[in-house]
């Protein structure tokens, strides 16, 4: 069962061999449907490149019965995009890592079962070992509506996704709006600088709890609860810690109304605040 920790940074990889892959950096930001659309238009988020189709990825993510995979915090999940070549992806967060950082191995496969021998053998040992031999299931689903633009920044390359769909569980569906902004090359300052702006001028939230998370949230029937930020603590690399300690000031909620109530007001300082800490190094 998750809990109210699930709204903190995802728990670092703990297993015995070191699972290498790429690293994925990206900022999630929530909004609606209405939200979406301004999005879209900004003259902030314009593209010099022609914008891709839209794309229907559809995702299945696995685990046991007894989610060994989800207590270690390791997402697995194969993913369709359009008519192409399904991907298994795993993803698990290190613990030298910040906040927005994931790593990630994929691999091509010929269904939507998933094939851990096609996997490195080591990253394959190291589920077998997590899982004990027991069988995956498919938990809960997500199926997104995506475009995508490329926006050249002076020192780095961000690649814009805006995703319409939903998490799916049973007869249970989570609506997905939300902007992901992922570094693709270049300067990590620039994506939260970029993340800062869009918070600042668009009716944007920071969104700390992933598509994963929120399936499993779907599948035990859990609601996100606030969490109480602990003193604050500052080291030698002050952005990674700030990010640590910043994000248990953040709280999700949902929208009851287009309107925005004093409350989300403070959510909207709140995530200025949270990004704008990170680039104070």
């Amino acid at each position: 069962m998750l809990s109210a920790k699930a709204l903190v940074p995802t728990k670092p990889y703990d297993g015995s061999i070191d699972m290498r892959s790429g690293r994925e950096l990206e900022i999630n930001l929530k909004t609606d449907a209405a939200g979406l659309k301004l999005a879209m238009a900004a003259k902030l988020l314009a593209w010099e490149t022609p914008e891709a189709p839209r794309r229907t990825l559809r995702s299945i993510y696995f685990d046991t019965a007894a989610g060994d995979l989800k207590k270690k915090h390791i997402a697995l999940r194969v993913r369709k995009t359009g008519r192409g070549v399904a991907q298994m992806g795993l993803k698990w967060a290190p613990a030298s890592e910040s906040l927005f950082s994931r790593q990630e191995v994929e691999v091509p496969i010929p269904g939507m079962q998933p094939d851990i021998s096609l996997f490195e053998a080591k990253v394959a040992a190291e589920i077998e070992r997590a899982t004990e031999g027991r069988p995956l299931e498919p938990q809960f689903e997500t199926l997104v509506k995506r475009r995508v633009r490329q926006m050249r920044l002076s020192q780095s390359e961000i690649e814009i996704a805006f995703d319409e769909g939903a998490v799916i569980a049973g007869a249970r569906r989570l609506p997905i709006r939300e902007i992901e902004l992922e570094l693709k090359s270049g300067e990590e300052i620039e994506l939260y600088e970029l993340a800062i702006q869009l918070v600042e001028t668009l009716p944007l939230r920071l969104h700390v709890v992933s598509k994963a998370e929120r399936g499993f949230m779907l599948v035990s029937g859990e609601h996100p609860q606030p969490v109480i930020a602990p003193d604050l603590r500052y080291s030698a690399d002050a952005r990674r810690q700030s990010l640590r300690d910043c994000v248990r000031l953040v709280w999700t909620r949902d929208r009851s109304s287009r309107r925005r109530s004093a409350q989300e007001l403070e959510d909207v300082q709140a995530n200025k605040n949270f990004l704008a800490l990170n680039r104070q190094s």
